[in-house]
């Protein structure tokens, strides 16, 4: 699984309007991508950064459906 991030070039950003560019991407098995993805939204939480953490695959799976087709 590949997690990826993107954002604004700066400080090009904060003068004139740009789309967003890739960052940083990182190759890990499903279960540390888990991890990654829970630790950030409990800093983020933490934070207050008031990100949308209220995501429908972090409820235990309870369906028949296999963990790899989840998107992060």
């Amino acid at each position: 699984m590949q997690l990826a991030f993107k954002g604004l070039p700066v400080p090009e950003a904060m003068q004139t309007p740009s789309a967003h560019v890739p960052v940083l991407a990182l190759l890990l098995d499903a279960t540390h991508m888990h991890q990654v993805v829970e630790l950030l939204i409990n800093h983020a939480t933490r934070a207050m950064w008031h990100l949308p953490v209220d995501l429908p695959w972090l409820e235990t799976n309870t369906g028949n459906q296999p963990a790899q087709t989840l998107s992060y």
